[in-house]
């Protein structure tokens, strides 16, 4: 994972008003998506706004969407010490575990096969049990 500051990761992350963020990379997590391209945010608050502004360095804007960029958010992160991992460990660090979807639907699926394995096993020349599988 590498260095990984928490204090300044809390500090920069942590704001409510950028909630929005990680529960956008959560999904992207949870979907398999890659942490590239961009986010948006198309009716922000003027706190999502400023919290954006502060998180790059930039001067808040007045505009009624909001983009973040997740390459320059990860690049950011790395760059900076903070959470050398990058973006989507820095987002699992502060907000907890993502099951990835496509890995729960494979063990549920490898582990529906492993049960009837040992159910057509079991019934294995028993004419009379094998209509019910």
């Amino acid at each position: 994972m590498g260095h990984v500051d928490r204090e300044r990761l809390t500090r920069l992350l942590g704001d409510p008003d950028l909630a929005w963020v990680l529960d956008r990379v959560r999904r992207r997590i949870e979907l398999g998506q890659p942490m590239h391209g961009t986010i948006a945010q198309r009716s922000a608050t003027p706190g999502q706004r400023d919290a954006v502004a502060r998180l790059f360095g930039r001067a808040s804007r007045a505009a009624r969407g909001l983009t973040v960029s997740l390459d320059e958010l990860d690049e950011l992160l790395r760059r900076s010490g903070v959470h050398e991992g990058g973006l989507a460990d820095a987002v699992v660090m502060l907000t907890g575990p993502v099951t990835v979807r496509a890995d729960r639907v494979a063990a549920e699926e490898r582990a529906w096969a492993e049960a009837y394995t040992r159910i057509e096993a079991a019934v294995a020349g028993r004419a009379e049990l094998a209509a019910w599988i």
